[in-house]
C-alpha cells in the first residue's frame, strides 16, 4: 500500500512537472508571437513614417517650386510693366519734344502767339530792347555761328547784338561777290551759317536764272568747305513804299524773294520768312536799311524758331 502510494505520488510529480513545463512553453511561444507582431508593427510604422515624410519633403519641394515660379512671373510682370511705363513716358517726351519743335514753343508759348504779340508791339511801337537774359540766350545760342552777308548783316554788329568775329560782310556786296567770301567763312569753321543780304542783287542781275545759279553755287561752296554746316537763309526784303515809287529795280524784290525760297528748299537750306517784321516806321531814310526796332524782333524771332533745333 505504501509502495502503491509512493508511486502515485511519482507519477503526479511528473505529471506536473510535464504541465508545469507546457505552461512555461505556451508562454515562452506566446511572447515570442506577439513580439514579432511588435516588431512587424514598429517596422510598418517607420516605413510609413519615412513614406509620409518622403511625401512631405516632396509637397514641400513642390509648394517651393511654385512659389518661386510665381515670384519670378511677379517680377517678371513687374518689370514688363515698369518697361512699357518707362517706353511710353519717353515717348510721350518725344512727342512733347518734337510738338515744341514743330509749333516753335518757347517757354510754354506757341510761336503764332509770340508773333502776334510782336505785330502787337511793332504796330504799337513798344518793341523793347533785348533784356540782359535775352542778349546773353541770343549770344549762347550763335556763339558758333557765322552772319554773313552785306551791310543788312553788318547792322547786327553795328547795333550790338553779337560781336564782329560772328560777323563776315562786305558793303554793297552781290551774290557772286560773297562767293569769294567763302574762305573766311570757313575759316571759323562755324557750325551754323546765317546769310542776310538786301537788295544789291535785285540791281546786278538783269535775269533772275542768273541770281538762282549763283546763289546756288554760294551754298555749294559753303557746304563743301565746312562740313556739316547748317545754313539759314533770311528773306529778302523789299524796298520802303516811298523808294519803291521810283526805284523800279528794286521792286522785283518780291520775286527775288520767291526765287530764294525755292533755292532753300532745293538745296537743303533753312529759309526764314522775316518780311512780316517789316513796318514803314522802321526803315531808315535810305528805304533799304532797318533800325535796331527790326533786329530786336528778329533776333527774338530767330531765337524761338532755332532753339529749340
Amino acid at each position: 500500500m505504501r509502495q502503491y502510494t509512493r508511486l502515485l505520488r511519482i507519477a503526479l510529480s511528473i505529471l506536473g512537472s510535464f504541465l508545469l513545463a507546457f505552461m512555461v512553453l505556451g508562454l515562452v511561444f506566446t511572447f515570442r508571437i506577439k513580439k514579432s507582431m511588435v516588431t512587424a508593427e514598429a517596422k510598418s510604422l517607420v516605413e510609413n513614417l519615412g513614406t509620409k515624410s518622403e511625401i512631405d519633403a516632396a509637397s514641400e519641394l513642390a509648394a517651393l517650386q511654385q512659389t518661386e515660379v510665381q515670384t519670378q512671373a511677379a517680377g517678371l510682370e513687374q518689370a514688363e510693366t515698369q518697361d512699357l511705363v518707362q517706353n511710353e513716358s519717353q515717348v510721350q517726351d518725344q512727342n512733347q519734344e518734337q510738338a515744341q519743335i514743330e509749333n516753335g514753343q518757347e517757354s510754354g508759348t506757341s510761336l503764332d502767339a509770340m508773333i502776334a504779340q510782336w505785330n502787337e508791339e511793332l504796330d504799337a511801337d513798344t518793341v523793347t530792347n533785348l533784356t540782359d537774359e535775352e542778349q546773353v540766350a541770343v549770344r549762347t545760342l550763335f556763339a558758333n555761328t557765322i552772319f554773313f552777308g552785306d551791310s543788312m548783316t553788318q547792322a547786327i554788329g553795328e547795333y550790338g547784338f553779337l560781336d564782329m568775329t560772328n560777323i563776315v560782310y562786305q558793303r554793297s556786296a552781290t551774290i557772286d561777290v560773297l562767293i569769294t567770301k567763302i574762305p573766311e567763312v570757313a575759316a571759323t569753321l562755324p557750325k551754323q551759317v546765317v546769310i542776310f543780304t538786301g537788295l544789291n542783287d535785285c540791281n546786278h542781275y538783269t535775269e533772275i536764272a542768273d541770281y538762282r545759279r549763283d546763289y546756288v553755287t554760294m551754298l555749294q561752296q559753303l557746304k563743301a568747305s565746312i562740313p556739316g554746316v547748317k545754313i539759314i537763309v533770311s528773306s529778302l526784303l523789299s524796298p520802303s513804299d516811298a523808294l519803291g515809287q521810283v526805284r523800279a529795280d528794286l521792286v522785283r524784290a518780291p520775286q527775288f524773294d520767291q526765287e530764294l525760297r525755292s533755292i532753300c528748299q532745293e538745296n537743303d537750306a533753312t529759309y526764314v520768312d522775316s518780311t512780316w517784321i517789316v513796318r514803314q516806321k522802321n526803315y531808315l531814310d535810305d528805304g533799304i536799311h532797318m533800325n535796331r526796332t527790326f533786329y530786336r524782333v528778329w533776333f527774338r524771332y530767330l531765337k524761338a524758331l532755332l532753339g529749340n533745333q
